[in-house]
Protein backbone atom coordinates (compact mmCIF):
# COMPACT_ATOMS: atom_id res chain seq x y z
CA UNK A 1 0.00 0.00 0.00
CA UNK A 2 1.36 3.48 -0.83
CA UNK A 3 0.29 6.50 0.77
CA UNK A 4 1.54 9.75 -0.99
CA UNK A 5 0.39 12.39 0.97
CA UNK A 6 -2.81 11.54 2.82
CA UNK A 7 -3.91 9.42 -0.55
CA UNK A 8 -3.98 6.07 -0.70
CA UNK A 9 -2.33 5.50 -4.23
CA UNK A 10 -4.46 1.77 -4.53
CA UNK A 11 -2.59 0.56 -8.25
CA UNK A 12 0.82 1.16 -6.51
CA UNK A 13 3.43 -1.35 -4.50
CA UNK A 14 6.61 -1.35 -3.41
CA UNK A 15 7.60 -3.12 -5.96
CA UNK A 16 6.51 -0.21 -8.20
CA UNK A 17 7.74 2.68 -6.20
CA UNK A 18 10.69 1.49 -3.90
CA UNK A 19 13.09 3.35 -6.38
CA UNK A 20 10.81 6.98 -5.64
CA UNK A 21 11.56 6.57 -1.72
CA UNK A 22 13.56 9.38 -0.16
CA UNK A 23 14.80 10.36 3.39
CA UNK A 24 12.27 10.64 5.99
CA UNK A 25 9.29 8.25 4.32
CA UNK A 26 8.57 5.43 6.18
CA UNK A 27 8.16 1.62 5.16
CA UNK A 28 5.58 -0.16 7.64
CA UNK A 29 6.23 -4.30 7.15
CA UNK A 30 3.58 -6.47 8.34
CA UNK A 31 4.21 -9.96 10.22
CA UNK A 32 3.41 -13.11 8.46
CA UNK A 33 3.64 -15.33 12.04
CA UNK A 34 3.35 -14.08 15.54
CA UNK A 35 5.13 -16.04 19.22
CA UNK A 36 3.01 -13.89 21.55
CA UNK A 37 5.02 -16.37 24.37
CA UNK A 38 7.74 -15.04 23.21
CA UNK A 39 6.69 -11.60 22.20
CA UNK A 40 8.50 -12.30 18.74
CA UNK A 41 7.09 -11.81 15.34
CA UNK A 42 8.32 -13.20 12.09
CA UNK A 43 8.72 -12.86 8.33
CA UNK A 44 8.80 -14.97 5.17
CA UNK A 45 11.66 -14.86 3.28
CA UNK A 46 11.76 -17.78 1.64
CA UNK A 47 10.39 -16.94 -1.71
CA UNK A 48 13.24 -16.84 -4.37
CA UNK A 49 12.66 -13.15 -5.11
CA UNK A 50 12.20 -12.19 -1.23
CA UNK A 51 9.01 -10.68 -1.72
CA UNK A 52 8.14 -7.45 0.04
CA UNK A 53 10.94 -6.85 2.25
CA UNK A 54 13.64 -7.03 0.01
CA UNK A 55 12.00 -4.82 -2.36
CA UNK A 56 12.13 -2.08 1.16
CA UNK A 57 15.45 -3.38 2.19
CA UNK A 58 16.39 -2.46 -1.01
CA UNK A 59 14.61 0.46 -0.98
CA UNK A 60 16.82 1.35 2.14
CA UNK A 61 20.50 0.08 1.51
CA UNK A 62 20.58 1.86 -1.75
CA UNK A 63 19.66 5.39 0.53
Amino acid sequence: MIITDGVWEKALTIFRRGDDLRKGDVILKGTNTLDLSRMQAAIYIGDLHGETIVAALQAVVER
